[in-house]
């Protein structure tokens, strides 16, 4: 799927699928996008990804038919790497002022509106690009999804400001850093965590921005379906989890009766 085809379906409210790549192997990322997931998600917060090996990631979820999606944190220096290795949308980590979005926004963007530099990369082609870098840069203004991640109590205060940032494509709730900077890490699930959730989506579609919720069970798929989401995030490392704990629960292996 290439990079437009994925920001259309965010925009169009269709739901888009996408999965962590836990384990970021191009392998498992050309596996996945093989199996019908629209897109695979790497998290360069947490794993030490390196340039070089999210190209590589880019290459094999295009040979699966998928799209590379990249978190990352505000930081304009990492981001123009990222749009050159040819990844779909860019998911930005620890947002919490307008400045932050408009910094990034200013990196995705080519002179005179922005920062981003051309140069023959993966992105344009190696300098091969139909219609040349004038036409890279029109194509570059509709390609790539810009998602937010809401996930601290100082965002939510800002997020009307946020939202009115019109580059902004979809907003992420992250419910465990929420729950964190309530000073509940881990209780999601309680009542003041759930009323920011609500307060974030109500927000965020008043705005006409896509939602996004991580839904790695068919249970927590259709919950985060019925409460507004359509950017729905399972992660590799659950459904795995997920299998394997099925699997062991197998009668046949618990002693139970069949």
């Amino acid at each position: 799927m290439s990079a437009s085809a994925f920001r259309s379906r965010l925009l169009a409210g269709t739901p888009v699928f996408v999965t962590t790549l836990d384990f970021p192997d191009p392998s498992a990322a050309e596996f996945l996008s093989e199996l019908g997931v629209d897109a695979v998600a790497v998290d360069t917060e947490h794993t030490a990804v390196t340039g070089p090996q999210i190209v590589e990631l880019a290459r094999a979820c295009k040979a699966g038919g998928g799209a590379l999606v990249v978190k990352t944190n505000a930081d304009p220096d990492s981001i123009g790497k990222y749009l050159d290795a040819g990844v779909a949308a860019l998911q930005i980590a620890h947002v919490k002022s307008r400045q932050d979005v408009d910094d990034v926004v200013t990196a995705c963007q080519f002179a005179p509106d922005g920062h981003r530099g051309l140069g023959r990369c993966r992105n344009s082609r190696f300098g091969h690009y139909a219609g040349g870098y004038a036409q890279l840069i029109k194509d570059s203004h509709d390609s790539v999804a810009l998602i937010v991640h809401i996930e601290s109590m100082e965002a939510v205060a800002v997020l009307d400001d946020i939202l009115a940032a019109e580059s902004i494509d979809a907003i992420f709730v992250g419910a465990f850093d929420l729950s964190a900077s309530l000073g509940i890490p881990g209780e999601v699930l309680d009542e003041r965590v759930q009323d920011v959730i609500r307060d974030i989506v109500t927000r965020s579609r008043a705005a006409g921005k896509a939602v996004g919720m991580s839904a790695s069970t068919p249970e927590q798929t259709t919950t985060a379906i019925e409460r507004g989401a359509t950017l729905l995030l399972s992660a590799q490392s659950r459904l795995m989890s997920n299998a394997v704990s099925q699997l062991r629960s197998a009668p046949a292996l618990t002693g139970a009766s069949s």
